[in-house]
């Protein structure tokens, strides 16, 4: 999952301190480890879908735990 930084200050400091990420959309949770960048390929495809927002670093989020929250089903994935 990529995630567009286009206004975070304190995220993306935890994130360099902290690679951990827990993301809950919907009735699922996401756990897993990010690694930052600011241009290259992750970089462009998050930059050419936020047109209308300027980019400044993409968070790749490379899932290690899904779980869906409304069956309570847990998901393991290898990094």
């Amino acid at each position: 999952m990529l995630i567009a930084d286009c206004q975070m200050k304190k995220t993306l400091i935890n994130l360099k301190e902290n690679s951990n990420i827990c993301v809950i959309g919907g009735y699922f949770k996401i756990i897993g480890k990010t690694k930052i960048f600011s241009k290259g390929k992750y970089f462009s495809a998050a930059a050419e879908k936020s047109k209308n927002y300027k980019v400044r670093h993409v968070i790749l989020v490379k899932p290690k735990k899904l779980i869906d929250l409304d069956k309570i089903k847990i998901l393991n994935f290898a990094l």
